[in-house]
């Protein structure tokens, strides 16, 4: 398979299966506390990364360089995986996946002031352009946005 073609699929199975996870952990609220459905998700997230631990180098690869970043990045990573699942138990699963979709746009519009990085004018259509297109996404006949 040509490799863009590859990594269009790659990414078209991500997505679609990242979505099947939200579905899944929006049921699973339901009937058990967060902690408990994220902490089983969790469980069941070991398997498939030491499947490719062992098909890289073995456990060395996971060698830590800067324990500070890579501590932060956890943290922030836990902390968001938990809002965006408490979020599910408010919010339709189509709702919360186009809010979840503007998570790029958000980074680019903090990337100068968090990461010191400059965003061009083209930059700039396109983040207008994207909130656009999640404003759509989440009122596509042109009614009020709901705020609960």
């Amino acid at each position: 398979m040509h490799s863009l073609a590859r990594a269009v699929a790659l990414m078209v199975s991500g997505c679609a299966l990242l979505t099947c996870n939200d579905a899944v952990m929006k049921a699973l609220t339901e009937s058990i506390p967060l902690g408990e459905a994220v902490f089983i998700r969790s469980v069941f997230c070991i398997v498939p990364i030491t499947i490719l631990i062992v098909r890289a180098d073995g456990f060395a690869t996971l060698r830590v360089h800067r324990w500070g970043g890579q501590l932060l990045r956890a943290g922030l990573l836990a902390f968001s995986t938990v809002c965006f699942l408490s979020s599910l138990a408010y919010l339709p699963l189509a709702e919360a996946t186009s809010l979840a979709y503007a998570s790029p746009i958000i980074l680019t519009v903090l990337a100068p002031w968090l990461l010191g990085e400059k965003v061009s004018a083209r930059e700039w259509v396109a983040v207008v352009m994207g909130f656009t297109g999640v404003l759509i996404m989440l009122e596509p006949n042109g009614g009020e946005l709901r705020v609960h």
